[in-house]
């Protein structure tokens, strides 16, 4: 059986001797069974007030997951009221095994796959083969523009279907955009503001942003005949 552990630090003799009996009876119906330590280690501390000046190494250097501090009167968050109660003792043993059971359950829960929204937003296009030079850089680039030249896509897309890392696909589009050999394009959603503004890739971005937003005006404007000449001009 696994048990959580606990200590006591700076609590009297009498509190002490008197938690260590509840916890013990109380191990039948507490969510958890408890165990003392004095290795200086536990998932519980119970913090004390009978020697506030105590300088002592096990005063100091108690590591503890949770700490209840023991205060006369009312008790806030994290505290028990003295005297001991049974019944205050079970709810703090159960609501820190609870604390405990979630951390736990957090710590290895697996880390979620990004979702396409949360992917970059921008596309790469090959505009024409690199050079031999360029592609001798790495090992990987090869690899990369054939991925490239068969279909565009954004850097998660080019490293999933190449199975390059994430950092060699990023130098790539960055070699590419210095030589003019790559075309971006904004895909449906909005792409996130870039941390660094001045990378060839985010200036090709906004370049190729502008170009398209032209483009679709001019295409509007043809077909609902604006800005084109009538028939008379043109016979004239």
């Amino acid at each position: 059986m696994e048990f959580l552990t606990f200590i006591t630090c700076n609590v009297s003799p009498r509190d002490d001797l008197l938690l260590r009996s509840m916890i013990r009876l109380l191990n039948g119906q507490s969510k958890r069974h408890w165990r003392p330590t004095d290795h200086g280690h536990a998932d519980l501390c119970f913090q004390g007030a009978a020697n506030p000046n105590d300088t002592s190494e096990s005063a100091l250097a108690v590591v503890a997951k949770h700490r209840v501090s023991l205060v006369s009167g009312t008790p806030g968050a994290n505290e028990i009221a003295l005297p001991l109660h049974v019944g205050n003792v079970l709810t703090t043993l159960n609501r820190v095994a609870d604390a405990l059971a979630a951390s736990a359950l957090n710590a290895d829960a697996p880390q979620r796959a990004p979702t396409p929204a949360a992917r970059a937003q921008v596309e790469f296009a090959l505009v024409r083969w690199p050079d031999w030079s360029l592609l001798q850089q790495d090992s990987q680039f090869l690899r990369l523009a054939t991925v490239l030249a068969s279909r565009s896509a954004d850097k998660q897309g080019l490293a999933d279907r190449s199975g390059v890392s994430l950092e060699c696909c990023q130098r790539f589009l960055t070699a590419l955009a210095k030589e003019g050999l790559v075309r971006a394009a904004l895909s449906e959603a909005e792409p996130p503001a870039p941390e660094v503004g001045g990378s060839p890739i985010v200036k090709l971005v906004a370049e190729n942003a502008e170009s398209a937003q032209a483009s679709l005006w001019s295409r509007l404007r043809r077909r609902l005949g604006i800005g084109q000449p009538t028939p008379e001009a043109r016979a004239a």
